[in-house]
């Protein structure tokens, strides 16, 4: 008698203690918060992806991954005073990025061809700038023979300029046909595992937590109901490592950079001058997949974000030179800007601080 009332004891304390574990499992799925779908985890929710069997080279860079940018003449003045010739162009760059490069001017006299460099010269993305490049150490002779003249023969043209990554292939080289992603045919979305589309997490193909995707180092509790018994359940996801970022076409990091910032692709407007992508709060969002970024990029970038109107940025590399927190401290004194320098090391170990 005793052992039948302990056993009908023990089996509605089992029975009370599945309770709260039917409860629970019938809240909200936390994995889709109620939509019953999520990001499709091989196109990270852009519904298409890059095929490498089809990728031919890059018709822009040829592929090389790099290209020139197109400094263009606009017109070309000059003249002589104080025992020297003056040469004035006007250059627009064609490009979507700001780039460095030398003017070099040229006069012809009577006996020889004089010419000048000018130092670097930053031009900035569709704008006409206006360069000055005066030439000295003129012979007596040749300058009377240049203050004769109506009309100078004299010429100014950009030189030196700074290759930039091909916008058109991302500096891989390759243009890859974009297809429909197989797992959600061009949507982006799939179905949610942990509810099975029910919105109800416990009411779908999976009643236990174990079926929700896991995060890095994430603890899982998996319940039974049966035998009313809780056990933890540690999952370690394998890392992504630097070197296989580094390898990966450009596109598919791109992605991965955005998804890890939990923010979106840009435009293909937006990506021609250099956003990437935005991150949740709209702040534009720089890539590089490249170890030492330097000046330049930041200049580039911060013309970019004058140019859109934001006043927040995150530039993201594998690496970052001591010129680059300069530019950065210029952004923030002369125009205003507050522009983040993440690390990808910092993205995988999920310590990049940034402040929006």
């Amino acid at each position: 008698m005793k052992n039948k009332l302990a056993t009908g004891l023990l089996l509605l304390t089992l029975l009370f203690s599945a309770l709260p574990v039917a409860a629970l499992a019938a809240t909200e799925c936390p994995t889709c918060h109620g939509t019953g779908t999520i990001d499709c985890p091989r196109c990270n929710g852009t519904g298409k992806i890059s095929s490498s069997e089809s990728a031919e080279a890059c018709e822009t860079c040829q592929g090389t991954g790099v290209v020139t940018p197109t400094i263009s003449n606009k017109g070309t003045n000059a003249w002589v005073s104080d025992e020297a010739a003056y040469i004035k162009g006007l250059f627009q760059n064609e490009e979507d990025i700001g780039v460095y490069g030398k003017a070099v001017a040229e006069v012809y006299a009577s006996t020889r061809t004089y010419t000048n460099t000018s130092s670097r010269i930053y031009f900035p993305p569709h704008e006409t700038i206006e360069i000055i490049v005066a030439i000295g150490e003129i012979s007596y002779s040749d300058y009377r023979y240049l203050s004769q003249q109506r009309y100078l023969r004299a010429r100014i043209y950009v030189s030196e300029v700074d290759e930039i990554t091909c916008p058109y292939c991302g500096g891989t080289g390759t243009a890859s046909q974009l297809s429909d992603c197989p797992e959600c045919h061009g949507t982006g979305l799939v179905t949610c595992p942990a509810c099975g589309g029910s919105l109800i997490y416990g009411e779908g193909k999976n009643e236990t937590a174990a079926s929700f995707p896991l995060a890095e180092g994430a603890v899982v509790a998996v319940g039974s109901v049966a035998a009313v018994a809780a056990a933890i359940l540690v999952v370690k996801k394998k890392q992504v490592s630097e070197e296989h970022l580094k390898r990966m076409p450009f596109y598919e990091f791109q992605n991965w950079v955005v998804q890890r910032l939990s923010g979106r692709i840009s435009s293909t407007e937006d990506s021609r001058i250099g956003i990437n992508g935005y991150t949740a709060e709209g702040h534009p969002i720089y890539i590089r997949q490249s170890d030492d970024v330097g000046r330049d990029i930041i200049d580039s970038f911060v013309t970019t974000m004058l140019r859109r109107k934001a006043r927040t940025g995150v530039i993201v590399a594998f690496g970052f030179g001591t010129g680059v927190y300069e530019g950065i401290a210029r952004a923030k004194i002369y125009h205003r800007l507050e522009i983040n320098a993440v690390t990808v090391k910092e993205l995988i170990e999920n310590r990049a601080i940034i402040t929006l």
